[in-house]
């Protein structure tokens, strides 16, 4: 397991470069999360990948909360409509 986060580690830099370049040429990105996959990887580490890595994107701090509620909820074909429905049961 170690041995796999030093070479995602050593690839951080490219992968970032490379979803910004994805970012800046208008492809759709949501920040996901496989949070709790491993101890190294807690639940709560999804708000992480909004402060540390949509900004690195080019995202703004609105685009960033837009990508992981509205946009997120749009791309998993949930309407505005349902989600009005569900808050008000």
């Amino acid at each position: 397991m170690l041995r796999n986060v030093a070479a995602i580690a050593q690839r951080m830099e490219a992968i970032r470069a490379n979803h910004a370049q994805l970012y800046r040429t208008g492809a759709h990105i949501v920040c996901s999360s496989d949070a709790g996959i491993a101890p190294l990887k807690p639940h709560d580490v999804l708000p992480h990948g909004i402060i540390d890595f949509l900004p690195v994107l080019g995202m703004t701090s609105a685009e960033a909360i837009t990508n992981v509620t509205a946009f997120a909820a749009d791309v998993c074909g949930i309407t505005p409509e349902a989600l009005r429905q569900r808050l008000h049961r």
